[in-house]
């Protein structure tokens, strides 16, 4: 005789069980509620831009938020099917829109062919650690540095500790404050100039020569959006016009670095590279984040950087071979990018 074996009912079900069951339901529900809050503030932010103070958010959250969702649209597969839309749509755009910086951009350079390699660094205006800071750029190995937020202390340090490995330093520094700025440099540096703007806004430029050409560099810091109830880029846009048309002047090959306080998804990031190239995006790999460096709080340096604002562009004449988010920022919010650049061959 058949014995038909009945389910157990949910009641008569072990504890431990029906706990499981009803943390995989939360697990589910909330990976369904994520997807269809990345798919619908998606669609918002393809038809409005950073506009508002919401889509800014986003945009400039865009590859952290979005970074899990290959992966979710997989586990999304195990819950509710009619729900699965709502994963796959960031997974494409995280695809669509990033899937290219996963692949590797290999450049073959002559062994005899000269390279420079620069970096720019926000310091945070960092003081009481300079010597983090100085064993960065040792390490880095940068013939170039731009430096944003350079405090006094951290200027005067480089100046005692750094002269042998960077005679050349020009800095324009206001104790502890946002506005700091510095080139230190294994080439003479020639020709410098103090741009300014505003009282909180100014460049920093200077000439050397490299492999027999003269090279201009600009060291730019540009304010960021003001963040109120409104989304407001005034001054921001304002600033990069002004620098684009500073560097209309410029007639030699140029390296521009600096903190733009920008992502990839804004009109001024667009605006920056009709004429000039990311040297990330020629030659780095990955999404590039630099900002904020979670060795910058206390207990919180396992957390990876989230957006990226910090650049190194340059001018046709140069090609960036490799470029990279250093490993640590030495206490800054922010993470140093090294970039190693060549003349552009015919």
């Amino acid at each position: 005789m058949t014995t038909i074996e009945h389910p157990i009912p949910r009641l008569y079900r072990p504890l431990w069980q029906r706990l499981l069951r009803a943390l995989l339901h939360i697990v589910m529900l909330a990976i369904d509620v994520m997807g269809l809050a990345l798919s619908l503030t998606a669609v918002a932010w393809l038809i409005i831009g950073d506009t508002s103070l919401f889509t800014w958010h986003f945009s400039n959250l865009l590859p952290a938020l979005i970074a899990l969702s290959p992966m979710i649209a997989i586990i999304g597969l195990m819950g509710r099917k009619q729900w699965f839309a709502f994963h796959l749509i960031p997974a494409l755009l995280f695809l669509g829109i990033y899937g290219e910086y996963y692949i590797p951009k290999a450049v073959s350079v002559p062994d005899d062919t000269p390279q420079l390699r620069v970096m720019t660094f926000n310091t945070r205006y960092v003081h009481d650690s300079a010597y983090k800071l100085a064993d960065i750029i040792l390490e880095s190995d940068a013939d170039v540095i731009a430096l944003q937020e350079l405090s006094t202390p951290a200027a005067d340090y480089f100046l005692e500790y750094l002269s042998d490995a960077y005679p050349y330093q020009i800095t324009h520094t206001n104790g502890l404050s946002v506005t700091g700025k510095g080139l230190l440099s294994r080439y003479p540096l020639t020709n410098d100039s103090l741009e300014t703007l505003d009282r909180m806004t100014y460049i920093l430029r200077a000439e050397f020569v490299f492999a027999g050409e003269t090279v201009t560099i600009i060291n730019a810091h540009p304010s960021p959006p003001s963040y109120g109830i409104n989304f407001n880029a005034h001054n921001r846009g304002r600033h990069i016009t002004w620098l684009l048309d500073y560097i209309e002047q410029q007639s030699n090959p140029l390296i521009l670095l600096g903190d733009f306080n920008t992502t990839q998804h804004s009109t001024d990031y667009d605006r920056l590279t009709a004429n000039l190239h990311d040297s990330f995006r020629d030659a780095g790999w990955g999404l590039g984040q630099t900002f904020p460096s979670g060795e910058a709080f206390r207990k919180l340096d396992f957390f990876p950087p989230l957006i990226r604002i910090d650049y190194v562009f340059h001018s046709d004449d140069l090609q960036a071979v490799s470029s990279q988010v250093w490993h640590t920022s030495g206490g800054s919010d922010h993470i140093p990018v090294v970039t190693d650049l060549i003349w552009k061959s015919e």
